[in-house]
């Protein structure tokens, strides 16, 4: 059985669905069919599987982006807190 946590930072399929027509199927960092798979906060800083916090990269950038993540500094974070005025991290009261 999955812990909270886990299944609070899984991408569901409607969640998928979404971000990829948001990104029009396309890598955000160069423009190549991707897959709305990436986390933009990442899972093990508790980066829940939202919208917000869900990008769409190809299998290169998405290697890279997991690999080195200040190469990628400037990814648009779609629904930000600085956006929003909301910070999806922190648990509800």
């Amino acid at each position: 059985m999955k812990s909270l946590r886990s299944k609070a930072t899984d991408i569901s399929k409607k969640v998928k669905e979404n971000v990829f027509l948001r990104d029009h199927g396309r890598c955000i960092i160069c423009g190549k069919a991707g897959k709305p798979n990436a986390h933009y906060i990442r899972r093990s800083q508790a980066g829940l599987g939202i919208e917000q916090n869900v990008v769409t990269l190809c299998l290169k950038c998405h290697q890279d982006y997991d690999n080195d993540s200040k190469k990628h500094k400037g990814l648009p974070l779609y629904g930000s807190a600085e956006r929003t005025g909301k910070d999806y991290r922190r648990p509800c009261a």
